[in-house]
């Protein structure tokens, strides 16, 4: 058996080679991001935001109750800095369009967009008062090179060539006896490393390891 690392853990934490791989697949964080919606159309938005969003990157937006529109999920396509630092101008499009009511409701006392300075096919309108909207999810989809340092039935450590911000859940791909498992770590901590670009991130394990998954991880090192 591989020698612990002493800790004043209360789960028993097991060093593993560097060589030892695994997949992340996806990273939710949640959040509560102020956003300034500048313009909209039926099936897209324009956001001005305090940090910016990776292309792909799944947002979940928070409208204000006096507006009367559902919460919608908003697929990334591009942030772009502003030269006031700090800020981002992020344009997606809806997973699912503006119903003809949630549209009336957004465009009321709104003006239409121009149409020859925009290459839209639909008509994109700015609202008279630039109303705030809240961040309250983000999910990212991706495969990120991942190094499992060392790990416990509770959790794990991880290196990687990105950071994640503590509260994140990370969803890992291990391999046990043949088959694929997917884990779900919740970030409690990241730290950057010696070499440029790499992060040590650590956390716990929303459902426990079993012996044979943590078994499996030990011999696979």
């Amino acid at each position: 058996m591989r020698k612990p690392i002493q800790e004043r853990r209360t789960s028993v934490r097991y060093r593993t080679r560097i060589s030892t791989r695994a997949r992340l697949l996806r990273a939710v964080e949640q959040g509560s991001w102020p956003g300034r919606i500048l313009n909209f159309s039926r099936r897209g938005i324009r956001l001005l935001c305090p940090r910016p969003f990776k292309a792909g990157t799944r947002l979940t937006l928070h409208m204000p109750a006096k507006v009367g529109v559902a919460d919608r999920v908003v697929c990334v396509r591009y942030a772009k800095p502003l030269k006031h630092p700090g800020f981002f101008i992020v344009g997606g499009d809806f997973l699912q369009p503006l119903s003809d009511a949630e549209l009336a409701q957004l465009t009321i006392k709104a003006i239409a967009g121009n149409r020859k300075a925009d290459r839209r096919h639909e008509e994109r309108f700015h609202p008279q008062v630039r109303f705030l909207c809240r961040l309250v999810r983000a999910e990212e989809v991706g495969s990120w090179p991942t190094l499992i340092r060392n790990v416990s039935r509770h959790g794990m450590g991880l290196i990687t060539d990105r950071l994640f911000i503590p509260g994140t859940i990370l969803t890992l791909e291990i391999s046990v006896q043949n088959t694929v498992r997917r884990k779900h770590l919740r970030i409690s901590h990241a730290e950057a490393l010696v070499h440029q670009n790499w992060w040590m991130v650590g956390g716990r394990i929303v459902q426990n390891l079993s012996d044979t998954e943590l078994m499996a991880l030990l011999a696979n090192s």
